[in-house]
C-alpha cells in the first residue's frame, strides 16, 4: 500500500473497529501514519498487519499508541520481522488495559524479546492469549517465559519447541502441572514433529497437558 492509500484508510475511517492491512508490503512512513491513526480511533477492536516490515522506528510509535489505547482487543503481528528492535513496543504494552491477544508467530524474537516480555505478563493481568511459535527462541528463554506464563493471565501456550530438548520439555511439563487457575480448553501448540522427542518426555507433557486440559 502507497503512503497516500494508507492515508485515505485512516482519513475517511475514524471509528473503523476491524482492519485488516496483512501482506500489503505498509513501509515505515505508512506505519507511522497508522499508529497515529491508533491514537484518534478509540473504537478499534481487532487489527491486523502480519506480514508487513516493521521498523524500530516504527514499533516505537506503535507502542506509544498502544500503551493505552481504550479499545483493541486483538494484535496480529506475524511475520513482521520483530527482534529486539520492539523492545520498547513489547514494554509498554505492561500497561495496556484491554489487548487479549497478540500473535507474534514467524518473527524474529531472540531471548532479549522474550525476556522483556516475561516481564510484562507480571504486571499485565488482560493477556490471555500471545502466540510465540515459528520463532527460533533459545531454549533459556523459552523456559523463562513458561515459567512467566504459568503466573500470568494466559489461558493458552503457544510456544516454539525448536530449540528444546528433552530435559527442557520435561521441565515445561512440571510448569504446566503447576498452574491452578481455570484455563478451560486452549490450545498448546508445538512447531516440531513429535516423534523428534523422546517418549518419557512426550508422555510427561502429554500428561500434563490432559490434567489442565491443554491440548497437546
Amino acid at each position: 500500500i502507497r503512503l497516500l492509500v494508507v492515508h485515505l484508510i485512516v482519513a475517511e475511517n475514524k471509528t473503523l473497529k476491524n482492519l485488516g492491512l496483512n501482506s500489503n508490503c505498509i513501509e515505515e512512513p505508512g506505519l507511522l501514519v497508522l499508529a497515529e491513526y491508533l491514537k484518534i480511533n478509540s473504537q478499534l477492536m481487532t487489527l491486523e498487519v502480519c506480514s508487513n516490515e516493521f521498523s524500530k522506528v516504527s514499533l516505537i510509535a506503535w507502542g506509544k499508541a498502544l500503551k493505552n489505547h481504550p479499545s483493541l482487543l486483538s494484535l496480529r503481528m506475524c511475520g513482521c520481522s520483530i527482534s529486539s528492535n520492539g523492545l520498547s513496543f513489547i514494554e509498554s504494552l505492561a500497561q495496556n488495559t484491554h489487548l487479549k491477544f497478540l500473535e507474534l508467530s514467524s518473527n524474529d524474537l531472540d531471548s532479549q524479546f522474550i525476556l522483556a516480555l516475561a516481564r510484562v505478563l507480571q504486571k499485565n493481568k488482560i493477556l490471555e492469549k500471545v502466540t510465540l511459535s515459528y520463532n527460533a527462541i533459545p531454549k533459556e528463554a523459552v523456559l523463562r517465559f513458561v515459567k512467566a506464563w504459568a503466573a500470568s493471565s494466559l489461558k493458552t501456550l503457544d510456544i516454539p519447541f525448536s530449540e528444546l530438548d528433552s530435559n527442557a520439555i520435561k521441565e515445561i511439563a512440571k510448569i504446566i502441572e503447576g498452574v491452578d487457575r481455570v484455563l478451560g480448553m486452549p490450545m498448546f501448540t508445538m512447531d516440531m514433529s513429535l516423534d523428534l522427542m523422546d517418549r518419557e518426555a512426550l508422555t510427561l507433557l502429554n500428561a500434563a497437558c490432559d490434567r489442565q486440559q491443554l491440548t497437546a
